[in-house]
């Protein structure tokens, strides 16, 4: 019976769980939420200006994505021709999703650069440009989702900069993808990928309109599940 059961353990993927414990002071509680899909859990405590967020995060890589693409040639057909060859570049020897995600996560790493410049964010502009910041970035990928009948959105939240031991919330927008049976996962186009580096944030918020706020970190670890 041992035997059997290390050889289920074998065969199952282990999945690398990232999680992070921070503080941030603020008055604007409102702001963040509650949160859970099948890569991501944020959890608050709240205490007067003092908001304790603990994330869980598992990258799309050690995501179970073993669904078959089906490209929907009348979506790609409607695209431009820029955008429909890149689409069918991407497909072509691909037959999971997970493959699709990896092609998806090497084109945008290679073929288009993270760029401030105020120029168009659609993403026939960006594929011509070869430059976005993350609404062009998310933008494109929903449409490279799209042309295989996956649907997805944006989500909004801070990407969590850190360095020399300083963490920095930097207003940031991602996608947030469903899958036909309901199972939904974070994938963020500019990075291609997603880790516990994130807070999430009311999608109706303003960036403009938010106060800064400090944030302190408490914990940051790694764990490996099955």
């Amino acid at each position: 019976m041992q035997i059997i059961f290390l050889f289920f353990l074998l065969l199952s993927p282990l999945k690398q769980v990232e999680l992070l414990n921070i503080q941030i002071n603020t008055n604007q509680q409102n702001l963040f939420y509650n949160y859970a899909n099948d890569n991501f859990k944020q959890t608050l405590k709240f205490n007067k200006n003092i908001i304790e967020i603990e994330t869980e995060s598992i990258n799309f890589m050690h995501l179970n994505l073993n669904f078959r693409v089906n490209p929907d040639k009348a979506y790609i057909s409607s695209l431009s021709e820029e955008l429909q060859t890149t689409i069918y570049s991407l497909t072509a020897g691909t037959y999971t999703l997970k493959d699709y995600m990896i092609n998806i996560s090497k084109f945008l790493k290679k073929k288009i650069t993270y760029s401030e410049e105020k120029i168009p964010q659609t993403p026939e502009a960006v594929i011509v440009n070869k430059k976005a910041h993350c609404v062009g970035f998310s933008k494109l990928t929903n449409v490279f989702l799209k042309a295989i009948r996956v649907n997805s959105h944006f989500t909004q939240g801070f990407y969590l900069k850190k360095k020399n031991g300083m963490i920095t919330p930097i207003p940031h927008k991602w996608i947030e993808i469903e899958l036909a049976n309901g199972y939904l996962y974070f994938y963020d186009p500019q990075y291609q990928k997603f880790s516990s580096n994130y807070v999430v944030v009311d999608n109706s918020a303003i960036f403009t309109k938010i106060k800064k706020f400090n944030i302190k970190l408490i914990n940051y670890s790694k764990k490996i599940i099955n």
